[in-house]
């Protein structure tokens, strides 16, 4: 959330207040906090796989998909600032693998294993994990 409102914030301070010093600052802080994010949102999907894993409310293969894409965030996203500095703010587009991987999974992967991780809670007969047990 901070990494998209500083980069909100960059063209507003460059055009509206004509603060170009400033939207630099800003720049450079959103490119700063990016793998802070990307790491943060790895976090979640890997806690969220693994808790989901844990209370059985998916299939297995839903909940480990879920904890592997986190892990792949979390390994790309602390990768990144040492593969390639400047990705983020070069004109070329000359992006590496690992900066494809990080943004293909946190903005693919990762929204898709959400969504299909809703789908399948709510496909659920409403029972939960405990009620399975005590009928067995």
């Amino acid at each position: 959330m901070t990494a998209a409102v500083l980069a909100a914030s960059a063209p507003v301070l460059a055009d509206y207040y004509n603060y170009r010093e400033g939207a630099r600052l800003v720049t450079n802080l959103e490119f700063a906090a990016a793998p802070l994010a990307l790491t943060l949102f790895g976090a979640f999907a890997v806690g969220n796989g693994l808790a989901l894993r844990r209370a059985s409310l998916v299939p297995r293969w839903l909940a480990w998909t879920g904890a592997v894409l986190g892990c792949l965030l979390i390994v790309t996203a602390t990768l990144q600032p040492i593969a390639d500095p400047t990705v983020s703010r070069s004109e070329e587009g000359g992006h590496n693998i690992v900066s494809f991987l990080s943004g293909f999974t946190s903005f693919a992967l990762v929204p898709l294993w959400t969504i299909a991780v809703g789908v399948a809670l709510f496909r659920r007969d409403g029972r939960t994990p405990d009620d399975a047990d005590r009928q067995k």
